[in-house]
C-alpha cells in the first residue's frame, strides 16, 4: 500500500491534536494586548457603562472583584500578623457566582424559587453577618424585599436537603400535582410489564375512576416547577377570587372533559414483544375545574414568588457589593488591567485568531475541526460550513436554524446541549465555533457493540434532560440520533446538530419530514402535524439503540422492506438481554398514538419518573439535572474517538455532478450572519488564561501601593488610609503567596 503525503500529513495532525487534548492548563500562544497609552478610564466607564451591575454579572469582573474582597483584612492581616476568621466579603461573592449561573440557565433569565432556596441552605446565608447588617439597616422603603429575603432564608434552613438517590423538593412536588388516578395507571402499567404480567383488564380503568387533572390543568401543573405540596391549602388563601366562578379563572374548562390517560391493558407477557394501546378516562367536572384552578393559581403564585425573590437578591447583591466595587474602579491599575482583558472580550473573534487541529468530522456542509483560540488557549471545535454547497443544498434555512438554537443554547445553556461559543463568516464559509467534545459520538461507540445497562441508564437519562431542556426553550430537534449525541472530556453527554430544529412556540406544530428514516415517528412519516411528541419518539428509538446496539426499525430486525414500514407497523422486538423495566419504558415511548405518548404531556418530569419506571432506580435524578452525576466512564486521555481522516472524504461533487468550483456566489446567496461571542464562556476562558497574560504576583503587589498621580472621579482615587497601613508590612513571601492563591482562583 503505497503512503501519500496526505497519509503522512494526518499523522501529524493526528499527534499534534493528542499532545493538545493531553495538556490539562490552558496554552495561549499569543498573548491579548495591552491598552495603549491614551486610555482613558472615564471614556471607558461610559463607552461600556460600567457599573457595579454590570461588574458583578460577569465572569471576569467578579474575579477582579474577588480580588478586592475583604482587602482590609488581607492588609491587617499581615499587619497584626493575626487571621480575622472568614473572609465574609469573599463567601458573599460565591454566592454571587452561583445566582448568576442559575438565572442564565433559566429562560426566563429568573433563578427558579426552589433553586434559590437550596443556593441560600448552600451558602448558609441566614448566618451571613453582612447579610444581617443589611436587613436590619434595610429602609423603610426595602421593607418588602427585606421580608422576602427573611420569609426566604427561613424556608431555606426548614426545608429539608434532598439525599443522594432522591430527586430534589421541586421535582417530588412536580410529580405530586399528577392526578392519583394518573400516577397509579402510569405505575401499575410499568410494574405489570416489568413483571411481564400485564394483562387485558378493560375494567381497570373505568368512566367512574376519577381523574383530577383536566388539559388545562396539567400545563398549569407541568408550569409549577417549585409550587408547593398540593396537599397544603395555605396557598390558596387570599386569592379566593381565582375560585369563584364569575372570576373567568374556570372559563373554557367544560363541566366534563376527556382526558387521554396510559392503558396498561395491552402489554404482551412474556418478554419478547410489547405493544402499547389506549383508553379513555373521563375526569368528574367538579373535581377537573377545582384542580385546574389550583394548579394555576400554583402556577402564578410560584412565577411570582421567584420574580419577587430574585429582585429582593439584586438588591442584596448590589448593596454588599458596592463597597468592593468602588474599591475596585477607583484602583488605577487593578481597573486597567480590567479594562484590558474587557476590551479584549469585547471584540469579535475572527479567523486570524484560530489555529486548526485535525479533521473531527464530516457534515452535510463541510467538515468539524478541532481548533484552539490563540489567546486563551481554548480548546474548542468549529464547524465549517461552505458557502457553495449550501447554495448548491438550497440550505439556508438549515444554517440559520442552528445559529438560532445554538446562539439560544447560549444564552440559556444546558449541560447536556451544544451551544454557540463563536460565529464568524470568511468568505467560502460559515463558522460556528462550539464546546470541544472529545469523548466522540454515542454512534461510534456502538460499533463495539451496545453499552450495559448501567452506561445506557446514564446516557438516557441525561439526553432527557438535554431534550426537556430544548423544549422549554421552545424548539423541537427533529434529528435525534446517537450519531449527534457527543461525549465531553468528563463522560457527559451533549446533543448536537440542531440544523433541523424548529421552534414550536404558542401551540403551532411542525409539518414536513425532517431527520433521519428509522427515527421518525409515525405522523412525521404520514405528513400529520408535529410537535414535542416526535422527538420523545426518537428519544425511545434512541434508548433502544444504547441497550441493543441497532435500530429496533431496521430492516435486518423487522423483516420488511423499509424502517418506515417499521416504524408504521411492526412490533417492537426485544432482545432478552434487555431488562423488562427498560421495556416497559420504551413501550411507552414508542406508543403510536400521540395522545398517550409518554412524554407528549408533561415532557421530562414524566419521561424520568423513577417511581412508575424502575428502570431509573440507582440514579440521583437531582445530581442528573445538575449535571454533577458521577460518570459510569471517562474518555481516556489522548485517544481520539473518531474515524480516521482519511475515511472523511470531502467530495468535490454536487447530486448534479457539477463540480463546486464551478458554483458561483451572489449577494443574494448571502445569510444575515453577524459574529457572535459567547460573553460568559468567553471570559472565563480569560480568566484561566489570566495568569499567563499578566504578572499575577506584581498585581497583588500593586493592590497596597499608594498610586503616583489620583483623580477624584476616575480610577486611582484609591483611599490613602488602606494601602498605608501596609504598604511596608507585607511580607515578600505573604505577596507570593497570594499571588499563587490568585492565579489558582476562579469563579467558575
Amino acid at each position: 500500500m503505497d503512503i501519500t503525503f496526505d497519509d503522512v500529513a494526518h499523522v501529524i495532525q493526528d499527534a499534534k491534536y493528542q499532545r493538545a487534548i493531553l495538556d490539562t492548563a490552558p496554552r495561549p500562544s499569543k498573548r491579548i494586548p495591552p491598552l495603549g497609552r491614551g486610555f482613558n478610564a472615564e471614556a471607558f466607564i461610559e463607552k461600556y457603562e460600567i457599573s457595579c451591575a454590570t461588574v458583578i454579572a460577569e465572569p471576569l469582573g467578579r474575579w477582579f472583584m474577588d480580588k478586592f474582597a475583604d482587602l482590609n483584612e488581607k492588609i491587617t492581616e499581615e499587619v497584626t500578623g493575626q487571621s480575622r476568621g472568614e473572609r465574609h466579603e469573599t463567601r458573599f461573592l460565591s454566592f454571587v457566582e452561583s445566582v448568576y449561573e442559575a438565572k442564565r440557565q433559566d429562560p426566563s433569565g429568573v433563578a427558579p424559587f426552589g433553586q434559590v432556596l437550596q443556593l441560600l441552605r448552600e451558602h448558609r446565608l441566614d448566618r451571613h453577618p453582612l447579610v444581617e447588617s443589611f436587613l436590619l439597616e434595610s429602609s423603610s422603603h426595602q421593607k418588602p424585599l427585606r421580608k422576602t429575603l427573611e420569609t426566604a432564608m427561613t424556608e431555606a434552613v426548614s426545608a429539608p436537603s434532598a439525599k443522594d438517590g432522591e430527586e430534589d423538593v421541586e421535582e417530588e412536588e412536580e410529580e405530586d400535582s399528577m392526578s392519583m388516578t394518573e400516577e397509579n395507571a402510569w405505575v401499575a402499567y410499568a410494574q405489570r410489564a416489568a413483571n411481564g404480567t400485564a394483562e387485558a383488564d378493560d375494567e381497570a380503568l373505568d368512566e367512574n375512576d376519577v381523574g383530577l387533572v383536566t388539559k388545562e390543568g396539567e400545563e398549569a401543573g407541568a408550569d409549577a416547577d417549585n409550587a408547593d405540596d398540593e396537599d397544603n391549602p395555605a396557598e390558596l388563601k387570599g386569592v379566593p377570587s381565582l375560585l369563584n366562578s364569575e372570576s373567568g379563572f374556570l372559563d373554557g374548562i367544560d363541566a366534563e372533559t376527556e382526558v387521554a390517560t396510559y392503558d396498561p391493558n395491552n402489554t404482551a407477557a412474556g418478554g419478547v414483544t410489547t405493544q402499547v394501546g389506549t383508553s379513555r378516562v373521563r375526569t368528574v367536572g367538579a373535581v377537573g375545574r377545582l384542580t385546574a384552578a389550583r394548579a394555576g393559581v400554583k402556577s402564578r403564585l410560584h412565577k411570582q414568588r421567584s420574580v419577587d425573590l430574585s429582585e429582593a437578591l439584586d438588591s442584596l447583591m448590589l448593596s454588599l457589593c458596592q463597597p468592593i466595587y468602588e474599591r475596585f474602579v477607583n484602583h488605577k491599575v487593578g481597573f486597567t488591567h480590567y479594562a484590558r482583558f474587557k476590551t479584549y472580550a469585547m471584540q469579535p473573534v475572527a479567523e486570524r485568531q484560530i489555529e486548526y487541529h485535525r479533521v473531527l468530522g464530516q457534515g452535510a456542509f463541510g467538515t468539524v475541526h478541532g481548533c484552539a483560540i490563540l489567546q486563551t488557549g481554548t480548546l474548542l471545535a468549529m464547524k465549517l460550513m461552505s458557502k457553495k454547497k449550501i447554495k448548491v443544498k438550497h440550505s439556508k434555512s438549515q444554517v440559520i436554524a442552528e445559529r438560532t438554537a445554538l446562539e439560544t443554547l447560549a444564552r440559556h445553556p444546558s449541560p447536556y446541549c451544544m451551544k454557540l461559543r463563536y460565529a464568524f463568516q470568511t468568505k467560502d464559509a460559515y463558522n460556528l465555533i462550539l464546546p470541544l467534545a472529545i469523548g466522540g459520538d454515542l454512534k461510534f461507540h456502538l460499533r463495539m457493540g451496545p453499552f450495559s445497562e448501567k452506561r445506557a441508564k446514564f446516557y438516557a437519562a441525561e439526553i432527557a434532560v438535554g431534550v426537556g431542556h430544548m423544549h422549554s426553550l421552545g424548539f423541537i430537534m427533529r434529528d435525534l440520533k446517537p450519531r449527534n449525541i457527543l461525549l465531553d472530556s468528563d463522560g457527559h453527554v451533549k446533543i448536537s446538530d440542531f440544523g433541523l430544529a424548529v421552534p414550536v412556540v404558542g401551540g403551532n406544530l411542525a409539518k414536513g419530514r425532517a431527520g433521519t428514516e428509522g427515527y421518525w415517528s409515525p405522523e412525521v412519516i404520514n405528513n400529520h402535524r408535529y410537535g414535542v411528541d416526535a422527538d420523545w419518539w426518537s428519544y425511545g428509538t434512541c434508548l433502544f439503540e444504547l441497550l441493543t446496539g441497532f435500530n429496533p426499525f431496521s430492516t435486518k430486525h423487522t423483516g420488511l422492506p423499509t424502517r418506515n414500514q417499521g416504524t408504521r407497523t411492526a412490533t417492537v422486538k426485544f432482545p432478552k438481554t434487555v431488562p423488562q423495566s427498560a421495556r416497559a419504558l420504551i413501550s411507552a415511548l414508542l406508543d403510536r398514538n400521540v395522545e398517550t405518548r409518554l412524554g407528549t404531556k408533561r415532557g421530562v418530569n414524566d419521561v424520568l419518573n423513577a417511581r412508575a419506571f424502575p428502570f431509573w432506580n440507582g440514579l440521583d435524578m437531582r445530581r442528573i439535572r445538575a449535571g454533577t452525576h458521577p460518570v459510569p466512564w471517562v474518555p481516556e486521555k489522548g485517544q481520539i474517538y473518531a474515524v480516521s481522516q482519511s475515511e472523511m472524504l470531502d467530495f468535490e461533487d454536487d447530486p448534479n455532478g457539477n463540480t463546486l468550483r464551478r458554483v458561483k456566489l451572489t449577494p443574494e446567496d448571502a445569510i444575515d450572519f453577524e459574529d457572535f461571542v459567547d460573553l460568559d464562556e468567553h471570559q472565563k476562558d480569560i480568566v484561566r488564561a489570566l495568569p499567563i497574560n499578566t504578572d499575577v504576583v506584581h498585581f497583588v503587589e500593586d493592590l497596597v501601593r499608594i498610586p503616583a498621580k489620583t483623580s477624584r472621579r476616575g480610577p486611582g482615587a484609591v483611599g490613602a488610609s488602606m494601602a498605608s497601613a501596609a504598604r511596608k508590612s507585607l511580607r515578600p513571601s505573604t505577596v507570593e503567596a497570594l499571588g499563587k492563591n490568585d492565579a489558582c482562583c476562579s469563579l467558575m
